[in-house]
């Protein structure tokens, strides 16, 4: 079955509010609020379909894990990356969903909690962090050299840098444009990053969920 073909609906979850889109009507519903009677009233007359949850990068941590030696294999790349969330992180790190990309050196992490209570409400088909999403979308665009990710949300920017077919730096803060690609340039202390800036087209929730076709 085609993707077309398929009843899909694509979720872009942020903290303080929900939007959904419906990719075969073109429908759109957003709700004020994150809350499992929120998310039922927003999928409410779509049961048999499969929902694709794009999370906010707020919601989510990431870390960019060196090459390191003597450690290969899923289970030791994945615990490597813990250790690493947890140094930054401390204990609560525990609770969270670690996933690690070996292509590209990225970790991200997602509150385990959250991860359940949206699997008991909808067939939850994927759960991507909006970095992700974005980025599969954004990727073909990027040169050889590489580029600065900027992923603009209400109260929040995430900045990212792509080079050499790793991740360089990730952070989420509340600066913006300039302002927030300057900041993680001075952080990493890269005066040689790319001068490729990409975005998605729009920035707001319905686009966000978008960013997961």
């Amino acid at each position: 079955m085609s993707l077309l073909s398929r009843d899909r609906v694509l979720v872009a979850l942020e903290p303080h509010a929900v939007h959904a889109v419906r990719p075969k009507t073109g429908e759109k519903r957003s709700v004020a609020a994150w809350s499992q009677e929120a998310f039922k009233e927003l999928i409410a007359g779509w049961p048999r379909a499969e929902v694709t949850v794009v999370v906010s990068n707020r919601l989510v941590r990431y870390v960019v894990v060196p090459r390191t030696a003597g450690v290969s294999g899923d289970a030791q790349e994945l615990a490597l990356a813990r250790h690493h969330f947890s140094r930054v992180h401390g204990e609560r790190s525990r609770d969270w969903d670690v996933r690690y990309s070996r292509e590209t050196g990225l970790a991200s992490a997602v509150d385990q909690s959250l991860i359940d209570e949206l699997k008991s409400l909808a067939r939850v088909r994927s759960l991507q962090p909006y970095l992700m999403a974005a980025f599969n979308r954004l990727r073909p665009r990027v040169p050889r050299e590489g580029a600065w990710i900027v992923l603009p949300e209400a109260q929040a920017t995430c900045v990212a840098l792509y080079a050499k077919g790793a991740w360089a730096g990730v952070s989420v803060s509340r600066a913006t444009g300039e302002t927030a690609i300057e900041r993680e340039r001075m952080r990493m202390g890269s005066a040689q990053a790319p001068n490729t800036v990409l975005t998605p087209p729009g920035n707001d929730g319905y686009a966000m969920a978008m960013s997961a076709q």
